[in-house]
C-alpha cells in the first residue's frame, strides 16, 4: 500500500482535481488518501468527502501550517511509500502512481521528487517552471531540492523527524535534504501538473524576486524560520492563523486525571501494558490536536474534570470538583463484570465492586462509554440514566502502527521465523479472561505455523496461569515496542471473552492486519462479520475463520485494508478529540471559570 499526503487550506476550487486524477489512477496496489484540512472556512472536506466511495481509504485529519499537515497526515497513514502532494496539483498520467512507485522501490530511494509542468497557457508560466526543473535537476547533485510532490519512504520520514515545523518557506527542501541523509535521491522522470494561481495573484516577476530573496537568505542564514515577506499556504496567512489561536482560548479548560498514574508517573503499570492507561494518554493527543487545554495538576481552576480511574481518591475529588462547580466526566473502563473474570482475588468482591461502581457512577455529570456495550451494561445493570452516557472511542494513535520491515525482520530472525512462514499473535495480558485456552488451541491445530502471545505474564496467585501449550506457541511476555509485535505479524487472533471495546484490535486493524476474534457485544455496532473482521462464537469457527485466511493471502490484504479504513474513518485520535469537544459544549460549561483563572489548594 502506498500513501499520500495533501495539505489544505480553502481549497474546494482545488482538492477535486488531485482526489480525481488520484481515483483515476492505473494501479492495483491499494491507495490510501490523507487529507491534513487546517480548519478550512470553505467546502473543502464536504468536496474530499465525495470522493469516499472512489476512494475507500480516504480519510480527513487534522492539519495546520503545510508542514504540521503534512506530518499529521504522515503519522496517520501507513503506506510505503509517502507521496506528499500539494492540493493544487494533478496527476497528468493515469500511470503515474505505478510507475513512480516502481521506479522508487527499484532504485531503493529514501526520497525522491518529481519535475513539474504548468497547467496554463501562458508561455512566461513554461519558461519560469522550466527553469525550475533545470535546477532541481542540476541540483540533484549539490544539495536535493524538491517541491509540491516529494516520495519519501517511511523510515526516511521516521528517522528524519518530518518536516520541519519550525520553518515558514522551504521546509520541503530543507525535509528532502534531511532524507537524503538515510538513503539515495532521484528526480523521478515523471511531471506533475502545478496550477498557477500563485504567479497569477503574486505576478510572475514578484514570485520569482521573491523565491530568490528566500534562496539567499537560506545560503546566509540558514533555514527560514520567520517571515521575510508575505507568503501565503493556499489562503492561509499569519493573521488567520492567529485569529484561530485566539479562537482557541476560549475553549474550556479540562483537568485530566488517573489515580497512581498521577502518583507513580506510570511506573505501576509499567512492564504490563493496560488499555486504560493507552486510553488516557490518547485522551492527552487528541486533546492536544483540537487545541484544547488540558492539566494533569489539581490546583489549578478548570471547567471540566475527566477521571480514568476508580479508586476512592476519584469519588473524593469528583465531588470536591464538583462543590466548585465544574462539571465531571468519567470514563467507564471497568465493570464488575469483566473485573471477575481477569484476576482470581476479585472474584470474591464482584458483589460491592458493583455497588461501589454504581454509586460513583451516579455522582459525575456525563459517563464516556467506549462502545454501546459498555453503555448498554451501565444501563441495565446499574441503573444510570441513558443520557448521562455517551459512547466515544478509546481511539487509536494509527500513524505509530505500520508494518516496519526493519523490526519484522530483527523480531523474526530472534525467533528463527522465515519471512514467507506466517506468523499469529496476540497482543493482552496473559489471562484467563483474554482468551489464552483459545489461543493455545488454535496452535494445537495449526502445528505448522507459529503462534506468539505479547503481553504480561502473571504468577498464579494473580491469574489463573498459562495451560501447558505445544513449541509452536510462545508467550513472549510484556514488550516495550508493542509495534514490533503488530510489525512481524500476519493474522491477528483476539480470543478474548470480554471487552469494552478492545485497544489492541484497534491497533493491529491500523497497522493493516486482518482480525479474528470472539463474537462478543463489545464489536456489536462497528464491527462487521466478513467485511472488518472474522467473528468466531467457539473454537470450531475460530479454527473454520483461520483456516480462511491462512489460505488466502488477498483475502488476509483485503480484511486488513478494509478494517484500517474504517478505523482512519471513526477511531484516530483526531475523531477522538472532535467528539470530546462536542461534548464539553453540550454539558454547558461555566465559561466564568475562563476569565476567573486562580490556583488552590489540593
Amino acid at each position: 500500500m502506498i500513501s499520500i499526503i495533501i495539505p489544505a487550506y480553502n481549497e474546494e476550487e482545488c482538492i477535486g482535481g488531485i482526489l480525481q486524477s488520484i481515483a483515476d489512477q492505473d494501479i492495483e496496489e491499494a491507495v490510501e488518501v490523507v487529507v491534513a484540512d487546517a480548519n478550512s472556512r470553505d467546502k473543502t472536506i464536504e468536496v474530499a468527502e465525495k470522493y469516499r466511495n472512489r476512494l475507500p481509504l480516504l480519510t480527513v485529519v487534522k492539519g495546520g501550517w503545510a508542514p504540521v499537515g503534512r506530518n499529521n497526515g504522515a503519522r496517520a497513514s501507513s503506506g510505503d511509500p509517502i507521496f506528499f502532494i500539494d492540493a493544487d496539483i494533478t496527476l497528468p498520467r493515469r500511470d503515474f502512481l505505478r510507475t513512480g512507485t516502481e521506479m522508487f522501490r527499484k532504485k531503493n530511494l529514501a526520497v525522491a521528487t518529481t519535475y513539474l509542468w504548468p497547467n496554463s497557457n501562458n508561455w512566461l508560466d513554461y519558461v519560469l517552471v522550466g527553469l525550475y526543473d533545470a535546477v532541481l535537476l542540476s541540483a540533484k547533485y549539490i544539495r536535493p531540492l524538491g517541491a509540491m510532490c516529494i516520495v519519501a519512504s517511511r523510515n526516511a520520514f521516521i528517522k528524519s523527524g518530518g518536516y520541519p515545523e519550525n520553518e515558514v518557506m522551504a521546509e520541503d527542501h530543507d525535509f528532502v535534504w534531511q532524507c537524503r541523509k538515510f538513503g539515495r535521491y532521484d528526480v523521478l522522470s515523471l511531471a506533475a501538473l502545478t496550477s498557477v494561481r500563485r504567479m497569477e495573484k503574486e505576478g510572475r516577476l514578484v514570485l520569482v524576486y521573491k523565491y530568490l530573496k528566500a534562496t539567499a537568505y537560506r545560503l546566509l542564514f540558514g533555514p527560514i524560520t520567520h517571515p521575510i515577506f508575505k507568503y501565503e499556504f493556499g489562503s492561509y496567512s499569519g493573521e488567520k492563523e492567529t485569529k484561530e489561536k485566539v479562537k482557541e482560548t476560549d475553549q474550556p479548560r479540562v483537568t485530566l486525571y488517573c489515580e497512581l498514574y498521577r502518583f507513580t508517573g506510570n511506573i505501576f503499570y509499567r512492564g504490563i501494558g493496560t488499555g486504560f492507561i493507552t486510553s488516557y494518554e490518547n485522551q492527552m493527543r487528541a486533546l492536544k490536536a483540537q487545541g484544547i487545554f488540558f492539566t494533569q495538576d489539581l490546583r489549578t481552576q478548570t471547567d471540566i474534570f475527566q477521571a480514568n480511574s476508580h479508586g476512592p481518591r476519584t469519588l473524593w475529588l469528583i465531588k470536591k470538583f464538583r462543590k466548585r462547580g465544574e462539571k465531571t466526566i468519567l470514563y467507564a473502563h471497568a465493570t464488575a463484570e469483566d473485573l471477575r473474570i481477569s484476576f482470581r482475588i476479585l472474584r470474591f468482591f464482584v458483589p460491592l465492586l458493583r455497588k461501589y461502581l454504581s454509586y460513583l457512577y451516579h455522582q459525575v455529570d456525563m459517563i464516556v462509554c467506549p462502545s454501546t456495550h459498555t453503555a448498554d451494561l451501565l444501563i441495565q445493570k446499574y441503573g444510570i440514566p441513558r443520557i448521562k452516557t455517551v459512547v466515544i472511542s478509546n481511539g487509536v494513535e494509527a500513524g505509530k502502527f505500520f508494518c516496519d520491515k526493519e523490526k519484522r525482520k530483527k523480531l523474526r530472525k530472534e525467533q528463527n521465523i522465515a519471512h514467507h512462514h506466517l506468523l499469529i499473535i496476540n497482543v493482552a495480558m496473559a489471562i484467563k479472561r483474554k482468551g489464552v485456552d483459545t489461543f493455545i488451541a488454535m496452535s494445537k491445530i495449526f502445528t505448522d505455523i507459529r503462534f506468539i502471545w505479547f503481553g504480561k505474564i502473571f504468577s498464579r496467585t494473580v491469574a489463573s496461569g498459562i495451560p501447558p501449550h505445544p513449541a509452536n506457541v510462545l508467550f513472549y511476555g510484556y514488550v516495550p515496542d508493542i509495534t514490533v509485535a503488530y510489525s512481524s505479524a500476519d493474522i491477528f487472533l483476539f480470543p478474548s471473552y470480554e471487552e469494552q471495546q478492545g485497544i489492541s484490535v484497534l491497533e493491529a486493524g491500523s497497522a493493516g492486519l486482518p482480525v479474528v476474534v470472539r463474537d462478543i457485544p463489545a464489536y456489536e455496532g462497528w464491527l462487521e462479520d466478513g467485511v472488518h473482521c472474522f467473528k468466531a462464537k467457539n473454537d470450531e469457527e475460530f479454527e473454520e475463520k483461520l483456516r480462511r485466511l491462512i489460505q488466502d493471502e488477498s483475502l488476509r490484504q483485503k480484511m486488513g485494508t478494509t478494517l484500517r479504513a474504517m478505523i482512519m474513518r471513526n477511531h484516530t485520535i483526531e475523531a477522538v478529540g472532535r467528539q470530546l469537544a462536542d461534548l464539553y459544549a453540550a454539558l454547558g460549561t461555566d465559561t466564568e471559570h475562563v476569565l476567573k483563572r486562580k490556583t488552590i489548594k489540593k
